[in-house]
């Protein structure tokens, strides 16, 4: 018997349970078509989705699943998504997909894929409890670095403006590292404290584990204090 689709009118966003899977790909499946087959007429694009239940739940799912989302985002809040098939697929629908806008801009590989999966989740999850383990030092490092100059875009750096900047190695590569070195994703995911719904910090709950990554990060890790625009640049012209 074949599996029934979700119908986006029927969508009950307050009921969604982020831990199962699939029922969170349905969804995006459900509300993909849904602005694709809406899209204005004649347009190549559906129209952006900036704000409501869909783009909420989206923002959600991708920040919970996609292992480089804070990369892919680099801090900024203000973001978007149309449906669109990317120009390398020409017309072909069934390649049609996510694209991300990034504060008013769409990066030139916009395309994003909702091909989750557990291990995904459980990277995520690790990836944001390593973030955790280093902020008293980036912290620090804003602090010791405010009032400089910003060695790429000339302007004073303040608590406002300051971004940290991983040189060389990015962070969610010494993040990958880590992890392989020590023992992979399902292993360390045991010293997790998982926040998939909101609320409670997610963080090792092992000062073994913790203070492991932080010292890995510490090897490998080149710091920089840069603003926030010269951060959103670099970012730019990786993707």
């Amino acid at each position: 018997m074949a599996k029934s689709k979700i119908v986006y009118s029927d969508i009950k966003w307050d009921e969604i349970d982020y831990t199962v899977i699939s029922k969170v790909i349905e969804i995006c499946k459900s509300i993909k078509e849904y602005y694709w087959k809406n899209r204005p007429k004649g347009s190549s694009q559906s129209k952006i989705i900036e704000s409501g239940l869909d783009y909420d739940f989206l923002i959600k799912a991708y920040s919970i699943y996609h292992t480089e989302w804070k990369e892919r985002t680099f801090g900024i809040t203000k973001i978007g998504f149309f449906v669109a098939i990317p120009s390398e697929y020409k017309n072909d629908e069934k390649h049609k997909s996510f694209h991300l806008v990034l504060d008013g801009e769409v990066p030139s590989d916009s395309s994003i894929s909702h091909n989750f999966r557990k291990t995904d989740r459980f990277k995520q999850d690790i990836k944001d409890c390593c973030r955790d383990a280093i902020k008293p030092e980036k912290d620090e490092f804003k602090r010791q670095a405010i009032g400089k100059q910003c060695p790429y875009k000339h302007v004073i750096l303040t608590k406002d403006n300051i971004e940290v900047h991983h040189q060389g190695i990015k962070f969610s590569e010494i993040a990958d590292k880590w992890i392989e070195e020590n023992g992979g994703t399902e292993k360390i995911h045991q010293f997790v404290n998982p926040s998939v719904n909101g609320g409670t910090i997610t963080k090792f709950i092992s000062d073994k584990i913790r203070n492991s990554f932080i010292a890995y990060h510490h090897k490998y890790a080149c710091l920089e204090a840069i603003s926030r625009e010269a951060h959103k640049e670099i970012h730019s012209r990786k993707k």
